[in-house]
């Protein structure tokens, strides 16, 4: 049975089928020839692929030898060139035979999916205070959607900001070895473990005190870092974290070290307290 998702296209539909379409869906376009084999192995493979996300994308077909002028337009020159058209415009594209997991890679970065919009609400009723109902939409959209692993840094990150660490440990622990080496879940186990860690704390309160009355034990500072931590306070955290790197580079065999790196990785290397502190860290280390 044919697929309406998938097309030929020519010079003189291009702009209605290509170009005016991906301003709904986006279309993943194929540059082909039928003396290419890389081309003939891709096209089967494509085709599964296309048919998988049922609509959510097009793909449309263009016979080089036929359409050369189009060809030339596009700038092809190697086969198979595939180019993906969003809002009529080129936002991605991949040169050669490539393996299934990258061509979905790359689709997953553009196409919409019915869990990217369930994140788009829990986000919003996250915002508005109903945890719960936020939960319990990410859950749904993780059971609905497992290949979608955005899904599952939203839904840890929500456990945490409840106080369910365990559950927050367990989702991420779920995710493949890839995707829990992604930027965003590095810096989400990072806050993990500085919640982790404030729970075994006293009170900000008796440690600040204990501070101010002069006690120099390094333990009490790292604990109200990570106390700061948790909460979100990194500049606090890090004013710690810097007095006991200062005082004791060895503390806990270099955890303060460790815990600002952690923190940077949080904020990004271009935020104001990563351009403060970093200097400031490598001179207590050197």
């Amino acid at each position: 049975m044919e697929n309406p998702c998938i097309f030929d296209v020519g010079e003189d539909s291009f702009d209605e089928r290509v170009l005016e379409a991906s301003r709904r869906v986006p279309v993943l376009v194929d540059f082909w020839a039928e003396w290419c084999g890389p081309c003939r192995a891709l096209t089967p493979l494509l085709d599964d692929i296309v048919a998988h996300y049922r609509g959510d994308v097009l793909l449309a077909k263009v016979d080089t030898e036929r359409e050369r002028r189009l060809a030339l337009d596009h700038g092809i020159r190697s086969l198979p060139t595939v180019m993906l058209y969003k809002d009529a415009r080129v936002v991605d594209h991949f040169m050669g035979l490539q393996p299934e997991s990258v061509i979905r890679e790359m689709l997953d970065r553009h196409v919409a999916r019915e869990s990217d919009r369930a994140r788009t609400r829990a986000a919003e009723l996250a915002r508005g205070g109903d945890i719960a109902a936020a939960l319990e939409l990410l859950e749904e959209a993780r059971r609905n959607d497992p290949e979608n692993h955005r899904v599952v840094p939203d839904l840890a990150a929500l456990l945490l900001e409840n106080g369910d660490i365990d559950e927050a440990e367990r989702v991420i622990a779920a995710l493949p070895l890839d995707k829990r080496e992604e930027e965003e879940v590095v810096a989400l186990c990072a806050r993990m473990e500085f919640a982790r860690l404030a729970l075994e704390a006293p009170p900000a309160g008796e440690l600040r005190q204990a501070l101010d009355g002069g006690d120099a034990n390094p333990e009490l500072r790292y604990m109200l870092a990570m106390r700061h931590a948790s909460e979100g306070n990194y500049e606090d955290a890090l004013a710690n974290l810097l007095t006991v790197l200062e005082r004791d580079r060895r503390f806990r065999d270099g955890a303060a070290r460790r815990a600002m790196v952690d923190i940077f990785g949080i904020l990004g290397s271009t935020h104001a307290l990563v351009e403060e502190y970093r200097p400031r860290m490598a001179r207590a280390m050197f």
